[in-house]
């Protein structure tokens, strides 16, 4: 049935109350995609957004089994057909009309805010976009990446539908007043400064130049290479680092999902062709490894993540391809904790497929490591060549899928298998496999297990289909893959290791600041002996040491035994820093710590 029907299943004005799933269903049955929107509220909860519409039944009964209450989101643009006029300020309306005549009659929704909703026919091939103000002010427009909320969804009050009428084509004038060229706008804020800034990799973005900035950045990175999430996760990087103060997330992720619906740039990635040739044959020997085991597995993600790290900035030696990152990044885009990170490059270097090479590492820069070339592959025992392993691929379309998460206490997860079981029929057999194929490019003897153990979850998880001896990617995997991520909290974790990332990476750039200031005390060259601190301790009732504490620092100084000397303050932002304690410990409590292991070792 067409959206311009007048006959319809549901009254949209049903609210409160109503049957959000029935309304959604019913758009969708007249051929209007859909997705949930948080209830009361305007962001999407999917992943992708309004990339994410449908009008699959299943695909909407499980959305909102999930959100009973959420909001209904419509994408505008050549998708749906949809092309709206958002009213809120009616004099704005009145001077359009006094000067091109009335508005055609159409159909139109009341809003959250008060406003109107004026749906036309989206103008096809006219590239026609958002605008905001552009028309006149307290109007703005909504097209081709953009989306709106539709009745019976509720804001500030509830969304309701005012004139059930078809919608009629787009006006004229309206059309040719959103394509004629504009000349340059600048506010008294950005004038002077938004040029520039967006060309400074480091430097900090000013209130008046936030939006655009992270508009121009978020251009620059979306060359093709990057998922939403990739995209989304960066810029809130920028933000946090950068924008001073930041923007608020939502906003951030606003404009992330914005972009990445446009078509993407010319690839941003200074990787020489020889190199991306390189990794390939790094690629290819990922399929020769037998990774056993979480400890491996993890290990396989680190291989990974640096495969599609030297992809955008790889820069091509004698030994192999070199990579400059640091442990903390390398553990975000693995998906894993910088401590297991840690470990499992330990693996891969006592295999033979890595190394480090931190000869330029200087203050905050981070240092490099090495994939090795085929001709440096030492074959050593810690992990598992094979000869066989599946079919090669051209690394450009590869490895493109998120990295996910083991399960946690109380929390179940797909997890790195099931991750391994996804690359391998995205990567090397199109999508569709046998058991016996997928055991095969896994290095998995006992191909049952493999069905049992992983294939089934991941089928539970509608992001596979099974049929006789095949096993195939759902038509919606990446939809269904993005759902599970969201209800196991991997989307939240991520967001959280973000927040943590850039808290502990300014942490670490402001004490080298104090130090090059000349703030940081010279070390006392003896520490005081222990009857001092012993007698300190009865004089003044100090409480217990945290445990905790103490154990991160006798960790720490196995690490860094010439720092033994060092001042509480430095500790307590080191032990942060470098991930031996999840939260800032005190000046009191790092003295506290400190005392105790110098009695124990007296």
């Amino acid at each position: 049935m067409s959206l311009d029907h007048p006959n319809q299943h549901h009254n949209p004005n049903t609210a409160p109350g109503s049957d959000k799933l029935s309304a959604a269903l019913d758009y969708a049955a007249r051929g209007m995609p859909v997705f949930p929107c948080v209830p009361e509220g305007k962001a999407p909860l999917t992943q992708r957004g309004h990339l994410d519409a449908s009008t699959d039944p299943d695909q909407l009964r499980a959305w909102w089994r999930r959100w009973p209450e959420a909001n209904i989101g419509v994408p505008t643009g050549e998708r749906s057909g949809i092309y709206a006029l958002d009213v809120d300020q009616p004099a704005g309306l009145d001077e359009l009309e006094h000067e091109h005549g009335r508005l055609p009659a159409t159909r139109t929704h009341s809003t959250g805010s008060g406003g109107m909703h004026y749906l036309y026919r989206y103008p096809a091939g006219s590239g026609l976009r958002n605008t905001a103000g552009r028309l006149a002010p307290g109007i703005d427009t909504r097209g081709e990446g953009g989306y709106i909320i539709v009745p019976p969804s509720s804001t500030t009050r509830p969304y309701q539908l005012l004139d059930d009428l078809p919608r009629a084509d787009t006006p004229a004038w309206l059309i040719e007043a959103l394509t004629r060229p504009q000349g340059p706008r600048f506010s008294k804020a950005s004038a002077t400064t938004t040029a520039i800034v967006a060309d400074l990799d480091d430097g900090p973005i000013p209130a008046g130049a936030r939006d655009d900035t992270i508009t121009r950045i978020a251009g620059r990175l979306h060359d093709g290479t990057r998922s939403l999430d990739e995209l989304a996760a960066e810029l809130l990087e920028v933000n946090a680092v950068r924008c001073q103060p930041p923007l608020p997330s939502p906003q951030v992720e606003k404009i992330a999902r914005s972009i990445h619906a446009r078509t993407p740039c010319g690839k941003s990635a200074t990787a020489s062709a020889e190199t991306v040739e390189a990794l390939e044959r790094i690629e290819a020997r990922l399929w020769r490894i037998e990774w056993r085991g979480m400890g491996e597995l993890s290990a396989r993600d680190v291989y990974v993540a640096l495969i599609k790290a030297g992809r955008e900035h790889g820069e091509l030696i004698p030994a192999g391809v070199r990579v400059s990152i640091s442990v903390r990044a390398l553990a975000l885009a693995s998906a894993v904790s910088k401590r297991t990170a840690h470990y499992a490059l330990k693996r891969l270097k006592a295999a033979g497929v890595v190394r480090a090479d931190n000869a330029e590492r200087r203050g905050t820069k981070s240092g490099a490591l090495v994939l090795l070339s085929e001709a440096l592959d030492g074959g050593r025992a810690n992990l598992h060549h094979s000869t066989t392993g599946g079919r090669r691929v051209s690394s450009g379309a590869t490895l493109r899928t998120p990295r996910l998460r083991w399960s946690a206490p109380a929390i179940l997860r797909l997890g790195k298998s099931c991750g391994a079981v996804i690359d391998a029929l995205h990567d090397r057999r199109g999508g569709t496999a046998t058991y016996d194929e997928l055991a095969d490019d896994l290095h998995k003897t006992r191909t049952r297990d493999l069905r049992r153990r992983v294939i089934a979850r991941l089928e539970a998880a509608k992001v596979v289909e099974c049929s006789g001896d095949t096993v195939a990617l759902a038509r919606d995997w990446i939809d269904a893959l993005d759902l599970e991520r969201v209800a196991a909290g991997e989307i939240d974790a991520h967001r959280r290791d973000m927040r943590r990332f850039n808290e502990q990476r300014q942490a670490y750039r402001d004490h080298l600041d104090r130090e090059r200031r000349g703030e940081r005390p010279e070390p006392i060259p003896d520490r005081p002996p222990p009857r001092d601190i012993s007698g300190l301790s009865e004089l003044e009732r100090l409480p217990a040491p945290a445990p905790e504490l103490v154990d991160a620092l006798r960790r720490a100084l196995l690490r860094w035994p010439d720092h033994a000397q060092d001042y509480p303050s430095w500790w307590a932002s080191t032990l942060y820093v470098e991930d031996f304690i999840s939260t800032r410990p005190t000046e009191a409590a790092v003295e506290l710590a400190l005392a105790e292991l110098v009695e124990v070792a007296a």
